[in-house]
């Protein structure tokens, strides 16, 4: 993003980015089907699941954003 020359440029990274977090976001919810119900039964250890692998999706994708 620091070498993009407009805004168009940015918003296109931004957008980039977002299709790349639901796109993680999907692969999870793909991979593990069972996580949904999981959590709302109370399951902590699937949500913390589920939100470090949304987080690590966000770094790298910001990594590879930034780099």
């Amino acid at each position: 993003l620091e070498h993009s020359l407009s805004v168009v440029d940015v918003l296109v990274w931004g957008a980039a980015t977002v299709a790349l977090q639901f796109a993680s976001y999907f692969a999870v919810a793909l991979t593990h089907r069972e996580f949904g119900q999981a959590i709302i039964g109370g399951n902590v250890a699937a949500a913390l699941f589920l939100a470090a692998c949304h987080i690590a999706a966000g770094l790298l994708v910001a990594a590879a954003v930034s780099a």
